[in-house]
C-alpha cells in the first residue's frame, strides 16, 4: 500500500528550518505529504513554522523513552530522526522495538551512539580502531573539552602549565578531555549508510567561519584523504542514516576530531550539493533502493548564512 502521508518527528530540530524544508521538497518530489513533529523544551522555536512542536522531557531524563514511545503509538508515528546527540543515545536504545511496531529510527547502533556522545570514550574508540586523534602531550597550549559537551560550550583554552594547574582545582578534570591545541584547516563530512550498511555518499567540507560550534560560511571541497579515511571508519558494522565528522587536516594529513551520528548543524550545505538524505531517508522507509551515483557532488560551492526572523503572534 503506498503511503500518501508520512508522520516524521525530530528529537530537538529546534533552528534547523531549512533542513525540514528539503524535507518537504523531498515529499514532494514522490507525491508524499510529510507531516512533521518535534520534540522540543522551548515551544517557540524556528520549526514550529512546519513542525508541530511538542514540550517533551529532556533527551537524558529517566521518564523520556516511556514519553517518546507512547507519543510514537498514539500519534502513528513512521520515521524519528534525532539533531542532537544526547538524542541519539536514547533512540538507538529502543530502535528495535520501535522496528516492531513499524516506526524507522534512523539513527546507529547503541554502542557507537553512547561512545560517540562521550568525548573521552569516542578518544578510546580512535585509539582502538588506530584513527589517526589529537594527542595530550607535554606541550602547550592545550584544548579542555567537556566530556559530554555540544556545540562548543564550556571549552577553555589553556595556554601553559600554570593556566592548567588553575584549571585542574575549577574543575574535576574527569570530565573533561584535554588534548593539544591544534590550528589546522577544518573540515566538516556528511555522510550517508544506508540500513545494509552501505555508504551511500561522502561530502568534505571545508569550514570557513564558525560560531558557537555551527558553522557560518563553509566551501564543498573534495579532500581525498579525509574522503579515504572516512570510508574506513564507516565500514566499521552499526552505523546508520546521517553522520557528521569533524576533521582537522594539513598536508593531507587527516586528524579525526569527533563523529556524530546524525544531522550535523550545516548539513543543508551537502544537501544543496547533491546528497539528497531526505528523499533517501524516504526510501529506505518504503523499503525502495537508493538510485545515487557517489561523489558526483557539486565542489566549489560556498554556502554563507544569515538570521532569519521567525515571529508567533499573540504570545503573552
Amino acid at each position: 500500500m503506498t503511503h500518501e502521508k508520512l508522520k516524521i518527528l525530530f528529537l530537538g530540530a529546534g533552528k534547523l528550518l531549512s533542513l525540514l524544508e528539503y524535507f518537504i521538497k523531498a515529499g514532494q518530489k514522490q507525491s508524499i505529504e510529510l507531516e512533521f513533529f518535534s520534540f522540543e523544551l522551548d515551544e517557540f522555536c524556528p520549526i514550529g513554522k512546519v513542525a508541530n512542536v511538542i514540550k517533551s522531557p529532556k533527551f537524558n531524563d529517566i521518564n523520556f523513552k516511556k514519553f517518546l514511545i507512547s507519543f510514537i503509538v498514539e500519534n502513528k508515528i513512521d520515521i524519528v530522526i534525532p539533531t542532537m546527540d544526547s538524542a541519539t543515545v536514547v533512540l538507538s536504545s529502543i530502535k528495535k522495538e520501535l522496528k516492531d511496531l513499524g516506526c524507522m529510527a534512523v539513527v546507529s547502533e547503541y554502542n557507537l551512539c553512547y561512545i560517540m556522545n562521550d568525548k573521552i570514550l569516542s578518544e578510546h574508540w580512535f585509539k582502538e580502531n588506530d584513527i589517526n586523534h589529537p594527542i595530550n602531550s607535554t606541550s602547550f597550549p592545550k584544548i579542555a573539552k567537556p566530556k559530554l559537551g555540544y556545540a562548543a560550550k564550556g571549552i577553555s583554552y589553556i595556554k601553559n602549565q600554570e593556566d592548567l594547574q588553575i584549571f585542574s582545582q575549577r574543575v574535576d578534570l574527569d570530565e573533561y578531555l584535554i588534548q593539544d591545541f591544534i590550528d589546522s584547516d577544518e573540515y566538516t563530512v556528511d555522510a550517508y549508510v544506508d540500513n545494509d550498511g552501505n555508504i551511500i555518499d561522502i561530502l568534505t567540507r571545508q569550514r570557513i567561519e564558525i560560531e558557537a560550534g555551527i558553522v557560518n560560511k563553509s566551501i564543498s571541497r573534495k579532500n581525498d584523504s579525509i574522503i579515504d579515511i572516512t570510508k574506513t571508519i564507516l565500514s566499521i558494522p552499526g552505523w546508520f542514516g546521517p553522520i557528521t565528522l569533524q576533521f582537522f587536516c594539513s598536508k593531507n594529513n587527516p586528524i579525526i576530531i569527533e563523529i556524530n551520528p546524525r544531522f550535523g548543524g550545516g548539513v543543508t550545505h551537502s544537501l544543496y550539493c547533491g546528497l539528497d538524505m531526505p528523499t533517501w531517508i524516504i526510501n529506505e522507509f518504503f523499503s525502495k533502493s537508493i538510485e545515487h551515483i557517489p561523489y558526483n557532488w557539486k565542489a566549489g560551492v560556498l554556502m554563507t548564512r544569515c538570521r532569519r526572523d521567525i515571529f508567533y503572534d499573540h504570545c503573552h
